[in-house]
């Protein structure tokens, strides 16, 4: 699924979203990683912006996401609008404009190591990306992760952090293509307990469903 890396992104933004203290040279993937490994639950708003290698065209929305351990997620993203809605064992993709109205298997969604780590809270940075400090750009501390197993999905991705507060800023995910994905939190809730129904859906009356999951 196209937005399943922007999920992965988000999770990652997540981590380092709490004041630890200014983070020093060397300890800044240990900061993130002990504040994601606490994470159960959050609600936010986020801004995309994705950038596609070959034509050049950047495409920018934004929307809310939930999140609930394990690995149950709602994205509703406008502009263009879509939603879709993690569940435990099915998937939905909805993109009203385009009248279609995808259903995937959970499973093979997190059929990506990477992605499935983060969503079931397993992964960790140093053991699963080269972490590397870059110095400082705008103000904002710089980290380039490289994954050990690299898919098609992600194969580098970059980080800034706040050397004030520890709050990280921002993160660009790029793919096999070079396609890049940016995204950033705002109004970010920690923990809250969330209504189940949001990780439940209803199709459409009339709408015709592509069902994946018989495949």
């Amino acid at each position: 699924m196209r937005t399943a890396i922007a999920v992965l992104s988000l999770l990652v933004l997540l981590a380092a979203q709490t004041a630890l203290g200014a983070p020093g040279a060397g300890d800044t993937a240990d900061r993130v990683q002990k504040r994601y490994e606490s994470v159960k639950a959050f609600h936010a708003n986020f801004s995309q912006e994705i950038t596609h290698a070959a034509s050049g065209k950047v495409t920018r929305r934004t929307g809310r996401i939930w999140f609930q351990q394990p690995s149950l997620v709602r994205w509703e993203a406008q502009n263009p609008e879509e939603h879709i809605v993690i569940g435990p064992q099915a998937t939905w993709e909805y993109v009203p404009a385009e009248k279609v109205l995808i259903k995937h298997k959970t499973e093979q969604l997190l059929s990506s190591k990477t992605v499935f780590k983060f969503l079931s809270g397993k992964a960790n940075l140093k053991k699963d990306f080269q972490v590397q400090e870059q110095g400082q750009e705008n103000g904002l501390i710089k980290l380039r992760l490289v994954p050990h197993q690299p898919e098609y999905q992600m194969v580098l991705a970059y980080i800034w952090v706040d050397p004030k507060t520890s709050l990280l800023r921002q993160i660009l995910v790029v793919n096999f293509n070079g396609d890049g994905n940016q995204i950033a939190l705002t109004g970010l809730v920690l923990d809250q307990k969330l209504n189940p129904k949001l990780f439940q859906f209803t199709p459409p009356a009339g709408l015709e469903v592509q069902d994946n999951t018989r495949q």
